[in-house]
Parts: C-alpha cells; structure tokens; sequence
C-alpha cells in the first residue's frame, strides 16, 4: 500500500487521502476447526488443560472465527498523522471526527499478553531453543503446509508440559489469529 504521494504529512490528515482509497478484498485463511482438532489431538490431557487455562483457550469451544477482512481494510485507511505518530508503538485512526489511538500497552491488554521491560530477552543464547529442539533447527521460512507438518510430526507425550504448550500457542496464534 502507498501512502499519499506527498512525504511530509499534515498532522491530523489521514494518510490515505479519500480520492486514493481503494476496497478491500481482504479474506481470512484461518481454518479454525481443523487446528483446533489438530491441537486436542496432539496435546495430552494435562497439555490440553494448560492449554485450556491460557489466554487462547476459549477458542478450543469455538468451531467459528468470523473475521471482516473489509472492516480491517477500511480502519487501516483511516490511518492519521499525529503528533505522537513518530512513536513506533502506536497507530492513529479518525473515525468520523474521533481520533483514536492504539497503543502496544492497549493492543496487549486487548490480546491478553503482557508488555514491558520484563518481557524481553535477557539471554540471547535461548532465543532459538524451541526451534532448535523440536524443529531441527530450521532457519528458513516455511509454508503453512509444511508448519502442519512439522506440527503433526512432534511427540508431544514426549515433550515437557510448558514447551507443549508453547508450540502449540504458537501453532494457533500463527494459524489462526495470523491467518
């Protein structure tokens, strides 16, 4: 997507000038049902219980993810200029004449996940643990049928509880919510 042609924008103008919006043929390629059948079967029951407990749990009872990819599309549009926009960790939208504001602190209240000094890595040298244990060590991008497969491939019996869960949060979040 191009912003508007114009590199320095006003403050309080959108980004995307009226005359240059264009509809959203956004879709989502989230099968929810099949990765949800996909981590109940592969969990064990005390997995699937942890994995019950965290923030994404309650969609093991969903078998629907409604998602309007055109709702999306069109806030994204709206994107505004703001004084405080050169911070990397906020979005501006005007919403008829409302400016609304979406910071990281706000999204990750939303989402559930905490954010802060605590969250970041203090030893560079786990970075890759997961990956390097369970994965083989993969440093290239892999296609969704190939996570499947790697996903379907693991032995989650044989896995620690807390790195079983981690995989599969991270199976979900990326083929679901990313979908």
């Amino acid at each position: 997507m191009a912003k508007s042609e114009s590199s320095e924008i006003e403050l309080g103008r959108m980004y995307f000038r009226y005359v240059d919006h264009f509809s959203g043929r956004i879709s989502s390629m989230c099968n929810l049902s099949s990765i949800i059948k996909a981590i109940v079967q592969k969990l064990t029951k005390r997995q699937l219980n942890l994995f019950k407990k965290d923030i994404y749990g309650h969609f093991l009872e969903c078998r629907n993810f409604p998602f309007s990819g055109v709702i999306l599309h069109n806030l994204l549009l709206r994107q505004v200029a703001h004084e405080e926009d050169s911070r990397e960790d906020q979005l501006w939208f005007q919403i008829d004449e409302h400016l609304i504001r979406l910071s990281i602190v706000e999204w990750c209240l939303v989402i559930g996940l905490s954010y802060g000094v605590d969250t970041e890595l203090r030893n560079n040298k786990t970075v890759y643990r997961l990956r390097n244990m369970y994965f083989g060590g993969v440093h290239r991008k892999i296609n969704l049928k190939e996570f499947d497969v790697l996903f379907e491939k693991l032995k989650f019996e044989a896995m620690d509880d807390i790195d079983a869960l981690k995989i599969a949060l991270f199976y979900f979040v990326d083929r679901v919510l990313n979908a």
